[in-house]
């Protein structure tokens, strides 16, 4: 302390001499005019040596206050303890007004984040922000620090940072960002694209940044649905921007998404999703598989489905791999879902006793054959021992014979004459309807001749 005072005594004297120290060292026209600004220029050059941006001095008699802006916590106590040893100047701990600029680290190793560094007293704020977003992680804030003398940062206050920064740590694999003043670093891995995107918002929010990214190719991304007795499971891997909200809300989903994966542009365009909705809403189980522009159909279709479907497909761009298996209709669905009100036992007596009841018609007549009639009978008495707990579909077929819209009406015709005949025979006509099948290919055997029928089947 002595030898401090004699340093500030020996300053003056050297810079004002001895006669205004006998006169008096701080009369404020000799400190003011000679002594003050000599020794603030003096600190002012030394903090700039040291490399202090914005340094200034003020002095109160030989007491000052220095400022500016240093790199670290070192930079800042060594300016202070420099700026105090030169002669006739003494800088108290609490005189020390020099910021620090902002330094931030956030670092994920596996499934733990590391928060640390050297902040404004916003730092607990928010890094909790960046933390309530981070579900399933082991966070760690021990090596954060927040003090008064670091300078404020608006880009770090920025929600939209908080925001992005969390989208970057939950991106897959480790990785890191490191922050210093505005300049702020990037690595782990990313996809070109990603990497583009990354320091594109990074620019728009006022950082400076640097990647020290590796590059990865990216993912193709899949999905796969399925429908099974009513139920609809989707999963998968998609981008993190899919719009997965477009699937039904009633589904299961167990889909993931990842900014390093990439669907195909038409996989995620409104036709495709209407395309999906279509043919997942329609009767029977079948699933879907999607990868890049390849796309998988399985399960059970009517032919009608199945050359809408295709055409639908073909118009989005998609390569198709059709495994679907075709029935006339959905009632022959090897899961359909019969409505009536019948036991599992009766339904079985009842189907079974169907069997060997098609009805078969001469090449273009809708009028039921002489040979023909008795099955009529047959079928009326099977209606009748449902008593009244069943509805029947009366479905018509024709050969390939005739274009589609004469086969259409063929087939509706043959399936109304089988009606007329049972509503003769007593069966309450609300309790049967008509399903037009068109040209099938139903019979094993080939022959045309099997495939010009009426078939009587339980709904």
């Amino acid at each position: 302390m002595i030898n401090k005072i004699l340093s500030l005594i020996l300053g003056a004297i050297a810079i004002i001499g001895i006669p205004a120290l006998f006169g008096g060292i701080f009369q404020n026209d000799q400190f003011r005019k000679k002594l003050k600004p000599a020794l603030e220029k003096e600190a002012n050059k030394t903090l700039s040596d040291l490399k202090i941006k914005n340094a200034s001095t003020s002095l109160e008699k030989l007491d000052a206050t220095i400022s500016g802006i240093a790199l670290d916590e070192e930079s800042r106590e060594n300016a202070r303890n420099t700026v105090d040893n030169l002669n006739g100047i003494r800088v108290k701990k609490e005189d020390n007004l020099i910021k620090v600029i902002n330094q931030l680290n956030i670092a994920k190793v596996e499934k733990n984040i590391t928060f640390s560094g050297l902040v404004d007293n916003k730092a607990s704020t928010y890094s909790n922000s960046i933390s309530e977003n981070l579900n399933g992680y082991t966070l760690q804030h021990d090596s954060l620090r927040e003090e008064e003398y670091v300078l404020k940062s608006d880009y770090l206050d920025n929600p939209s940072f908080g925001k992005w920064v969390t989208k970057f740590i939950a991106a897959p694999g480790d990785r890191s960002i490191n922050v210093v003043g505005q300049d702020i670093t990037l690595t782990g891995q990313a996809t070109a694209n990603v990497e583009k995107k990354w320091l594109s918002d990074l620019s728009f929010l006022g950082f400076q940044p640097i990647s020290q990214l590796e590059k990865i190719q990216p993912t193709i991304g899949n999905l796969k649905i399925t429908k099974q007795n009513f139920k609809v499971i989707a999963s998968g891997d998609v981008s993190e921007n899919y719009p997965v909200n477009k699937l039904d809300t009633k589904w299961d989903k167990s889909i993931t998404t990842s900014p390093f994966t990439e669907v195909s542009k038409v996989a995620k365009g409104g036709a495709f999703f209407a395309f999906i909705g279509n043919y997942f809403k329609n009767e029977g189980d079948r699933s879907l598989e999607l990868k890049g522009n390849n796309i998988h159909l399985s399960g059970y279709a009517t032919p009608f489905m199945n050359q809408r479907w295709m055409r639908n497909l073909n118009s989005l761009g998609f390569n198709t791999k059709n495994n679907l298996e075709l029935f006339p209709s959905p009632l022959h669905f090897p899961n359909y879902k019969v409505m009536s009100n019948l036991s599992e036992v009766e339904l079985k007596r009842v189907s079974n006793a169907l069997t060997g009841c098609d009805i078969y018609f001469d090449l273009g007549k809708s009028d039921v054959r002489e040979d023909q009639l008795y099955k009529v009978e047959t079928i009326a008495t099977i209606i009748k021992s449902t008593k009244n707990n069943a509805n029947f579909a009366l479905g018509g077929h024709t050969d390939s014979t005739g274009n589609a819209e004469f086969n259409k009406k063929l087939s509706s015709d043959r399936a109304q004459s089988v009606i007329n005949l049972l509503k003769q025979k007593g069966i309450n006509p609300k309790s049967l309807s008509i399903v037009t099948f068109g040209s099938t290919k139903s019979s094993s055997s080939g022959d045309p001749e099997k495939d010009r029928k009426v078939q009587t089947l339980i709904k």
